[in-house]
């Protein structure tokens, strides 16, 4: 059954999951395994393992010594019979590559070294040549691979066991920092365009060589991509020097340019090499962005210190939704804000080849899909939506609409559930698997997706007993090995008044217009944790002054001003509660 997953799988997404996923017959399965993800050994952000292999030339290549010139290698494990590898091939975008990028090549801005390796372990040169016939994989052949061909082809099956995921053809790009920055199982036709491997290239690889001292800088994040209330993410930087070791450095977590959480590391980071810390758990005040800063005494490049912004966000009860919510997937292919999967496997779909998706009021458009068929038996995958703050909610409800078609004996399975504990604890407050989620009667063949109004039914749940200052939904599917399933048209609702800030009162501010500094002064009805930000005329963050527990009573809080352009500012008080905002004027 693999040699069929190998023939069939057309494309998948960077960033792959740790598990394989099942065998996928239908052309539907295919074309939406083309965002599912596959089994890998090396992933995106590792170190790549080093080898040295001889090619059916007699020549020897040594990865570490190519990236140690100054090249990005990217990796194409394929075999002879394959034919989405004999697309790939037939593209010519490799041999492009390597006329313009590659040892003589006409472009010298980049440099890249493509490898081709023959990963069935049963294959023969001959087959590369084309000159074997036959119908198995030992013997078959798509054609000559090796004529007119610029690049070097390495018949070992011996890094498999690092660069194939799970079928042919396998594609991984290695920067010269020797990270992993682009790992694919499968073939699209958008990578047989140069723009396309130029791209990750030119977006993740350094231009530049190591220092001859030191140079510290972010790795790829990899992590969890979100947080309720409190996060403590895992953050890798890597010491990219030729020679010299790092003993020390300070992780700055930012928000923004504001700095929300501070780690103190320590150790023997060798020359090339990469540490992960884990920083304690700070409280989150944004959504996103969130980025990271890696400082290191000596650093010889300062300028790559700071990674890419929205490497993760943070659910708390400062950004929460105080409105009604709809969503019904039409604006985007992607997740909408505030909804972010565990796996892509959870997605919005649209109409993908033949197979058109009609919702629930009769249209073609697009819905929220669980894919079953693309998971193992037994395993789940998440979506969280939210978050919002219901704490003053007299009525309370979630409304969506959902469509599968069950496979008797079969028992995937949709579980909704609340949070109002900052992920602590989650309450299911909808279920169903199996004959009670299914909505009409599976397809005689091929994959189910609904094709008409009355494929779908409608779900109404009362949330009144979950509301809080920071309500998270969880929708959960788990699969049995059934078809796919369908949610759309998410709506929350009800009265949904945010309380009127009964915990704090007596707000004032001075001097008022201030210069240097304003003082805050307030009144708390009890103890409770505050959050306060300066927010400037646009509505941006500017500084998150305190997020502690404070006493009832009377606060003053001093706020430094002077690094503060002249111009209206509001000072954000923020409770459990709800929040208020007082505005004040800076002149210079």
């Amino acid at each position: 059954m693999l040699a069929v997953l190998k023939e069939v799988l057309i494309s998948a997404t960077q960033n792959q999951k740790s598990n394989m996923k099942k065998t996928i017959f239908t052309s539907l399965f295919v074309l939406l395994a083309s965002m599912a993800a596959f089994a890998q050994n090396v992933k995106v952000g590792d170190i790549a393992p080093d080898f040295t292999l001889t090619d059916i030339n007699g020549q020897s290549h040594h990865l570490y010594s190519y990236l140690d010139s100054g090249y990005a290698v990217i990796i194409d494990v394929s075999a002879a019979w394959c034919g989405p590898c004999w697309s790939a091939h037939n593209s010519h975008v490799f041999d492009k590559l390597t006329d313009h990028y590659g040892t003589n090549g006409t472009i010298q801005a980049k440099k890249i070294k493509v490898l081709f390796i023959e990963g069935e372990a049963t294959n023969t040169t001959a087959q590369l040549h084309g000159t074997s016939s036959g119908s198995s994989t030992a013997t078959y052949s798509q054609g000559d691979w090796v004529t007119g061909t610029n690049y070097p082809f390495i018949d070992n099956t011996s890094v498999n066991k690092y660069y194939l995921y799970g079928g042919f053809p396998s594609f991984t790009v290695i920067c010269r920092d020797r990270i992993v920055r682009s790992v694919n199982a499968g073939y699209g036709s958008t990578m047989g365009n140069e723009s396309y491997w130029l791209d990750i290239v030119n977006q993740g690889c350094p231009s530049y060589a190591p220092s001859s001292t030191v140079d510290a800088k972010p790795v790829v994040y990899t992590g969890i991509p979100f947080f309720i209330c409190n996060a403590s993410p895992q953050l890798s930087f890597q010491n990219y020097s030729k020679t010299q070791t790092i003993t020390s450095a300070t992780i700055k977590v930012k928000s923004g340019t504001t700095v929300v959480a501070t780690y103190p590391w320590t150790g023997s980071l060798a020359p090339m090499a990469k540490t992960t810390v884990t920083i304690p758990s700070f409280a989150g005040s944004v959504f996103t962005p969130y980025n990271f800063e890696v400082v290191v005494a000596g650093d010889s490049y300062p300028a790559n210190n700071v990674s890419d912004d929205s490497l993760f966000s943070i659910f708390s009860s400062g950004n929460a939704t105080t409105g009604a919510y709809k969503q019904d997937f039409e604006a985007s292919d992607d997740l909408p804000g505030k909804m972010i999967s565990s796996d892509q496997t959870i997605r919005p779909f649209k109409a993908a080849g033949s197979y058109v998706l009609t919702g629930a009021d009769g249209n073609i458009g697009r819905a929220l899909l669980f894919g079953f068929p693309e998971m193992n038996t037994g395993e789940s995958e998440e979506v969280i939506i939210g978050n919002f703050n219901t704490s003053a909610a007299t009525t309370l409800s979630l409304d969506f609409d959902y469509s599968y078609a069950n496979v008797s004996g079969k028992n995937d399975d949709v579980d909704v559930l609340v949070s109002k504990d900052c992920g602590t604890t989650w309450t299911s407050v909808w279920k169903k698997s199996g004959a009670t989620l299914s909505t009409t009667a599976p397809p005689a063949s091929g994959a189910f997706v609904p094709k008409k109004a009355a494929d779908w039914k409608h779900a109404k749940i009362n949330l009144i007993a979950q509301k809080s200052s920071n309500m998270i939904l969880k929708v959960k599917g788990t699969n049995d090995g059934g078809h796919y399933a369908f949610m759309d048209n998410i709506n929350i609702d009800g009265q949904l008044a945010v309380n009127n800030f009964n915990t704090v009162n007596n707000v004032s501010l001075s001097p008022n217009p201030a210069s240097n500094y304003v003082n805050v002064n307030f009144n708390l009805e009890r103890n409770e944790t505050v959050m306060i930000k300066i927010i400037d005329a646009t509505g941006r963050v500017v500084s998150v002054v305190s997020n502690s527990v404070m006493n009832h009573g009377k606060n003053q809080i001093n706020i430094p001003t002077n690094n503060l352009t002249s111009g209206i500012y509001s000072v954000s008080i923020e409770t459990e509660e709800g929040k208020t905002a007082t505005q004040f004027t800076i002149v210079k």
